[in-house]
């Protein structure tokens, strides 16, 4: 039997508009910046995700000091010849944790994920690739994340970037772990286009530790 998750992924493959899908949301986190320059060829192939470093309070006030994630988006340029093509996308919010050889932040653990998208290309050139996410726990607002765009079949795509390099902040992975795309091969034009939509929330509260008594006696 076809699960859930499956099943609500089938309902999606109705064909995305080039433009993305309208969402409410409260703010927009990631790199808004528009494209610069020619998008980078033939430099998308399917089975890789693509990371983007967050930290919501420079682009977001939250009073619930918590958000959720709506949906992430990201810029892909389609060739000409590439209309009819149909692939599976999917997002996630990652967490940011040091990693012990570099020093740098890299996409940690899964917080939030999103549902597969079945993508078919309607015309060729520039579109927002947007994937919307189910009901996920609220995240605090005061750290670090990463919001993750992957392309889990092949397909044939043009990289846009910003024009505005920078270390750090856009990691690549397709299969051998997380790499700066900083350091690789004509990633100096720029930043990726990754950005997400969120809504102000309540974040959980963590759990304390100890007995009962103990507890109460903090309080007295």
């Amino acid at each position: 039997m076809r699960s859930l998750r499956q099943s609500l992924s089938l309902l999606m493959l109705i064909v995305f508009c080039a433009a993305g899908l309208a969402i409410a949301a409260d703010f927009q986190i990631g790199n808004l910046n528009p494209p610069v320059g020619p998008a980078l060829p033939d430099y998308v192939h399917g089975m890789t995700a693509f990371a983007y470093l967050v930290y919501p309070p420079d682009q977001a006030t939250c009073p619930e000091q918590g958000f959720y994630m709506e949906s992430i988006h990201m810029l892909l340029e389609f060739p000409a010849g590439t209309e009819g093509m149909a692939f599976l996308m999917s997002a996630a919010l990652y967490s940011a944790e040091i990693d012990p050889v570099d020093g740098a932040l890299k996409p940690g653990a899964i917080l939030c994920l999103a549902l597969d998208v079945n993508y078919m290309v309607l015309d060729s050139g520039l579109q927002d690739m947007t994937v919307p996410f189910s009901p996920c726990v609220p995240v605090q607002m005061d750290d670090h994340y990463f919001l993750v765009m992957s392309y889990d079949t092949p397909l044939e795509a043009n990289l846009p970037v910003d024009g505005m390099p920078q270390p750090g902040i856009v990691f690549m992975d397709d299969g051998t772990g997380w790499v700066d795309m900083f350091s690789m091969d004509k990633t100096p034009a720029g930043k990726s286009i990754i950005w997400g939509d969120i809504t102000c929330g309540i974040p959980p509260v963590a759990a304390e530790a100890g007995t009962w008594s103990g507890i109460k006696s903090l309080y007295q």
